[in-house]
């Protein structure tokens, strides 16, 4: 073919997955019948910046979900349409992210100090930045009177807007 894949659109499904979407390349630049597709994934800032092929994706075949993928990490798609005789140039890359998920890590230095007989203060940072999954947006701080070294009643939970945890 002498031309790309047309209207190549890209949606994130999940955390670790995106469909891809296209519509076959122009009647009269396919230069033949399409047998089968490819589709190319990059992401350029992630922990794999690799760049994978997908091949083999049937002539019929008009959208492909990639699976496995980076939580939260854009990526950088390409879809390319091939003849019997090979393959014909690549689409324009699409950026898309894959969707937030849950932190995959804890906040890390937690520390506790006494202020006072009546208060503590309670200080972290956030997790590493490739554990994140999102964008934070605040903490739960969860605590319990101790008797005896063990719990007593029910814990406190307190929730922390992103501002105040600072």
């Amino acid at each position: 073919p002498s031309a790309p894949p047309q209207e190549v659109h890209v949606v994130s499904l999940t955390s670790t997955s995106l469909q891809v979407s296209w519509v076959a390349p122009p009647a009269d630049s396919r230069h033949g019948a399409i047998v089968r597709y490819t589709v190319s994934y990059q992401a350029p800032d992630g922990e794999d910046t690799e760049r994978h092929n997908v091949p083999d994706i049937g002539a019929d075949a008009t959208s492909y979900v990639l699976e496995g993928l980076e939580k939260w990490t854009e990526y950088e798609v390409w879809v390319r349409a091939h003849t019997d005789v090979g393959p014909g140039p690549e689409s324009a890359p699409v950026k898309m992210r894959t969707k937030e998920d849950v932190p995959g890590a804890p906040p890390r230095k937690l520390e506790v100090e006494a202020i006072n007989s009546t208060a503590i203060r309670v200080t972290w940072k956030p997790p590493i930045q490739v554990k994140q999954h999102g964008q934070i947006r605040g903490y739960q701080v969860i605590f319990s009177r101790l008797e005896n070294g063990e719990p007593r009643g029910q814990p406190n939970i307190m929730d922390v807007a992103l501002p105040e945890a600072q």
